[in-house]
């Protein structure tokens, strides 16, 4: 719908199935909603350059407020920044009350000046998805559960050598770790 923008429900990527390896709960990422609130002018009656000129300022908190180095100072600057939201646009502030804590999954794991210049967008996790769904899309019919697996995990195992590193990979066993933790599973239980 043009005019309203989607702050956290278009920022969300699939951060911790992911990097913990499996399937789970999709965890938002933060630009694109910074690019929803300045898509949207807050008041369609505006012309386009005000509007945009006028959704900046949102915009340009939402990214300081994720800039934040602790977790505690990022989720004050975006209340804040929410209050402000909400004055220009109802739906936008909504929508990112809905993806508030999700936005903020890095910093909460204290991870996010480690790992902020790969999971700042989900373009990490959907490049992924395109190069998978470009050897598997094609395939009509799966017997069973095990042979779509099969399927993505030879896409996958095609796909790997045209893969970029992850800036900051020498993170990412910390973010697995500090996942599992969050999620109550043991070492035992990664194990298996």
């Amino acid at each position: 719908m043009p005019g309203v923008p989607q702050v956290a429900g278009g920022a969300r990527a699939a951060l911790r199935a992911g990097v913990a390896g499996g399937g789970g709960r999709r965890e938002g990422i933060p630009s694109g909603g910074a690019r929803g609130v300045r898509a949207c002018g807050g008041d369609p009656a505006l012309p386009l350059a005000q509007a945009r000129e006028r959704a900046e300022v949102p915009a340009r908190e939402l990214q300081a407020a994720w800039q934040q180095p602790t977790y505690e100072q990022a989720k004050a600057a975006l209340k804040r920044t929410r209050s402000e939201l909400a004055l220009m646009n109802q739906s936008a502030a909504k929508s990112l009350d809905e993806g508030l804590e999700e936005t903020l999954t890095l910093h909460r794991l204290g991870l996010a000046e480690e790992l902020r210049l790969s999971f700042a967008t989900t373009n990490v996790i959907e490049s992924v998805q395109a190069h998978v769904g470009r050897l598997t899309d094609h395939v009509d019919h799966y017997r069973n559960s095990e042979q779509k697996q099969r399927w993505v995990a030879t896409a996958l195992l095609e796909i790997e050598p045209r893969l970029r590193r992850v800036r900051g990979m020498k993170h990412l066993p910390t973010l697995r770790a500090a996942i599992q933790r969050e999620m109550g599973i043991t070492k035992r239980q990664a194990a298996a």
